[in-house]
């Protein structure tokens, strides 16, 4: 962690923090969390479960304009699948999945101690063909994978396999083309919201109202 706060950009290293809940142990309920800016990372682990929500990243500007990474967009594949699942709707599942313009930033931010309990709207898994199904799978899986190492973020993701996999709901705000737009995929308990917001900024977040900050067990 030192190594990761050290070649921070000036400035952010002192706004980072990390922060232990409960004794660390092979047994018993504990979680840690690191916050700085536009990051919060959440782990929580129990004897037989780890959870990995809320999972919240920001890239401000989106694409390195200089430097070594000049032209690199972190969460480019993020957005280009999800461009690729609207295009390939027809007119009946786009009046399903589009609901108006893009907001001006995230719904369900990860300092929301709790989800609400919601109805899920937009494009059902269920009605999409097994194409879409399966870009929407590698959808989800291009945020869950990121966390899924090992046992992390195996109790998380399962909000989003199986049986609850049909239940999921697409939905897209803003014009289908345009610079600024937003999806979310949303199943009964679990969301993952991701917004290419104003100024270039892009937003991620991973959320589930039964696993977050360590709550739940997978069993």
């Amino acid at each position: 962690m030192n190594g990761v706060l050290a070649s921070a950009p000036e400035g952010e290293a002192d706004a980072s923090v990390v922060a232990f809940f409960g004794e660390p142990r092979p047994q018993g309920a504990w979680s840690w969390r690191f916050e700085g800016p536009n990051v919060s990372l959440n782990f929580g682990v129990t004897a037989n479960a780890w959870t990995s929500t809320p999972f919240f990243l920001g890239i401000d500007p989106a694409r390195a304009a200089e430097g070594e990474r000049e032209g690199v967009d972190p969460l480019g594949a993020h957005a280009q699948l999800a461009r690729e699942l609207l295009a390939s709707c027809d007119d009946a599942q786009r009046a399903r999945a589009i609901r108006g313009d893009a907001p001006e930033q995230l719904f369900f931010g990860p300092d929301r101690e709790r989800l609400p309990v919601f109805r899920p709207g937009g494009l059902r898994a269920g009605l999409m063909n097994e194409s879409q199904r399966e870009m929407l799978r590698r959808l989800i899986a291009l945020t869950t994978d990121d966390v899924r190492s090992g046992r992390a973020g195996e109790s998380s993701h399962a909000a989003f396999d199986g049986d609850a996999f049909d239940g999921v709901h697409f939905v897209w705000m803003g014009a289908p083309d345009g610079e600024r737009f937003y999806y979310r995929l949303q199943s009964d308990t679990a969301l993952i919201e991701f917004g290419a917001l104003a100024a270039g900024r892009v937003r991620m977040l991973w959320r589930d109202r039964e696993r977050d900050f360590g709550r739940g067990d997978s069993r």
